[in-house]
């Protein structure tokens, strides 16, 4: 019954590599950003005229402008995996499942259960999607400990959104006072030095979970061909 709602296995390998490559690009981002922002705070020059932007400041404003386009290409990418991953745990024999695909997505935008919403989710794909588990009782997954890497990705993404949320907040409010431009400019940095472990983390974890899930099948297929096998042996 949890297979038919589910729908047949689909590997996640297509969605998997598109996450991977927007979290990568991030990552080199991330860096950029952190490397432009200190750049204008240490040494923050003097406009041109008219109220231009000197060429640091300009570096700064174009790095901000590539976070920005690849962050919703990573969005897109990443939450497409994750629903994709999810829809294939009943095919995988997964049973009693807390959640369904549309947590996988819809977790992330419901305002306060967005902060824990998307680990357990995470959680419940991973031990679901680990092929050591096979043949486990079915019990609630999420009754398991978080693992380490799913508990520090999700860390480092919370941090990393609080920062840039204050950093934009402060950039946006049409204040020029120096020293909050300088606070919006901190936030920024501390925002890219949590971004960075978290789009790491981020790629290891869709490139564990989508291997295992094609190991975990193949263990489903293989037990469901040796139990068609024994039945036609007894009849």
């Amino acid at each position: 019954m949890n297979q038919q709602r589910g729908g047949p296995f689909l590997p996640a390998d297509r969605t998997a590599r598109w996450a991977q490559g927007f979290l990568t690009a991030s990552l080199a981002l991330a860096v950029a950003g952190t490397v432009s922002t200190l750049v204008v705070m240490i040494a923050p020059g003097a406009p041109f005229a008219d109220g231009e932007l000197d060429l640091k400041q300009l570096l700064q404003a174009l790095v901000g402008l590539l976070q920005v386009l690849v962050w919703i290409g990573t969005v897109i990418a990443f939450l497409m995996w994750f629903y994709r991953v999810h829809k294939n745990l009943p095919a995988m024999g997964a049973r009693n499942l807390e959640y369904s695909p549309g947590w996988a997505v819809g977790g992330f935008f419901v305002p306060f259960l967005n902060l824990a919403r998307p680990l357990q989710v995470m959680r419940e794909v991973w031990h679901w999607s680990d092929p050591s588990g096979y043949g486990d009782d079915p019990l609630p997954r999420n009754l398991h400990a978080t693992p380490p890497v799913i508990g520090w990705w999700w860390a480092c993404f919370l941090l990393s959104s609080f920062a840039s949320n204050i950093s934009a907040r402060i950039e946006f409010s049409g204040t020029s006072s120096p020293d909050l431009v300088q606070d919006s400019n901190v936030f920024s940095i501390v925002a890219n030095v949590f971004d960075f472990p978290a789009a790491l983390l981020a790629v290891k974890l869709v490139g564990n979970i989508t291997k295992w899930q094609l190991e975990r099948y193949n263990q489903v297929q293989q037990g469901s061909a040796g139990a068609a096998a024994s039945a036609t042996q007894v009849g």
